[in-house]
């Protein structure tokens, strides 16, 4: 006799009776020899027990359990996509979400694969609504997920050519969510590298690596602006326009065929492009994870830029590749400045110079972390890991710090080397200037 009626009351059994080797020794002999999952997908951390799985004069076993059928989804970074549909077929992908269900994504590497906005569609789909679809428990993951303040860093990269000349313009953005998923907290910066050459195939590079807020002043907006207001004073007023607007409102933020704002309130602060900014603000919102950010934080951006050619002079033999490296930092810190959540990322773009002075920009500029594992650097690591991984090392060595000891971090620091064994130099440099 069957000791269940249903697949309901088959995966409260599971959950109640059995445990993860048991199954895996049962389907050993069944014949299921690959049964088990990636070690890359597990629980949100915050449903994972930091405290005893039985705690002292209880009976009651407090890890997490899923049993259900897999519903597996396949997602992709989208970097261009229209208006009217932003979010693409993610939220098409419930409508196959049926009751014990386990909702299974992958394939992204810079894009959430789960959120606020899956959450609230599943709130009203029956198969993630349904009891252990999604916690395998009568606590929600849309509870967790509403609590937690997320942290972001986006990058835009765009590169152009024309003749001789070309230019490379990087827009970064961080931004805090609160709990509602809404924006609390952004700050922007941009960083602008002309480059040219000649008939001979000799390229003039910049002098000066410094981003706009960074060049403050020197950076001439004030004098041309009918504003009068310099770039950081004009980027800081549309950054203090999204707030409390969500990632979806922002992504829809109308501006004219310049890039320029629409909106009257918005121009009375700030009359420069913000389609790049806005592109940026959007995409840290789409990678934002809950890292330790909290109420009463506040979002912080370093960039630390630097020459990354090594030929000036291209010949029929040898192009140049006139890159620039660059270094980039969000943080989130509380009320003393000590940081809360971290994100590090780099990008290498560059310009191809040929003999004749000829200029080529590229067509599409990724950081380390949208190459994820396309980067590469697995096999070559000591320990293993991919660029991100070492980054996510790098950014838990910050947490808890003030700037006084960000400066004082080493390479060489046997607990950093055990997370991160990627050069630190410019990655430290920009978390400085994240909080200068």
């Amino acid at each position: 006799m069957a000791m269940w009626k249903n697949d309901d009351e088959m995966f409260a059994l599971m959950k109640e009776k059995l445990y993860t080797p048991v199954v895996g020794d049962i389907l050993d002999q069944m014949g299921y020899k690959h049964q088990f999952l990636p070690a890359s997908i597990r629980p949100l951390a915050a449903q994972v027990p930091t405290v005893p799985y039985i705690l002292p004069g209880e009976t009651e076993d407090k890890r997490l359990r899923l049993a259900g059928y897999a519903c597996t989804v396949l997602e992709n970074d989208v970097y261009e996509y229209q208006a009217q549909k932003p979010f693409g077929y993610m939220t098409e992908a419930l409508d196959d979400l049926k009751p014990n269900e386990i909702y299974i994504a992958t394939g992204a590497h810079n894009s959430a694969l789960w959120g606020e906005l899956l959450t609230a569609c599943g709130k009203t789909n029956a198969g993630s609504g349904s009891s252990g679809s999604m916690s395998g428990s009568s606590t929600s993951s849309a509870q967790t997920q509403t609590a937690a303040w997320k942290t972001g860093l986006g990058v835009v990269t765009e590169a152009t050519d024309q003749d001789r000349a070309g230019k490379i313009e990087l827009a970064a953005a961080a931004v805090l969510l609160d709990g509602e998923g809404k924006l609390e907290s952004v700050l922007l910066d941009e960083l602008e590298v002309s480059v040219s050459a000649d008939s001979t195939g000799h390229v003039t590079l910049p002098t000066d690596w410094r981003t706009k807020r960074q060049k403050g002043d020197d950076y001439p907006l004030a004098e041309v602006s009918s504003l009068k207001k310099g770039w950081a004073e004009q980027a800081d007023a549309f950054a203090s326009y999204l707030i409390g607007m969500t990632p979806e409102q922002v992504s829809m933020l109308k501006v004219d065929k310049d890039g320029k704002p629409t909106d009257a309130d918005l121009l009375s602060g700030c009359t420069i492009a913000v389609d790049r900014y806005r592109d940026a603000v959007t995409r840290a919102c789409a990678n934002a994870r809950a890292l330790g950010a909290a109420r009463g934080d506040r979002a912080a951006l370093g960039i630390e830029a630097m020459n990354g050619t090594s030929d000036i002079t291209a010949t029929d033999d040898k192009d140049v590749n006139a890159q620039v490296d660059v270094s980039i930092v969000a943080l989130t810190t509380d009320a003393d400045r000590r940081v809360t959540s971290a994100i590090a990322d780099m990008a290498e773009p560059a310009l191809t110079v040929v003999s004749d002075g000829g200029v080529t920009a590229p067509d599409l500029v990724k950081t380390k972390l949208e190459l994820g594992e396309d980067y590469g650097m697995r096999g070559a690591s000591a320990l293993g890991k991919e660029w991100y991984e070492h980054s996510e090392g790098f950014c838990d060595a910050l947490k808890g710090k003030t700037r006084t000891e960000i400066a004082g971090l080493s390479g060489g620091d046997a607990d950093l080397k055990a997370l991160c064994t990627i050069d630190i130099t410019d990655l430290q440099k920009a978390a400085l200037d994240a909080l200068s």
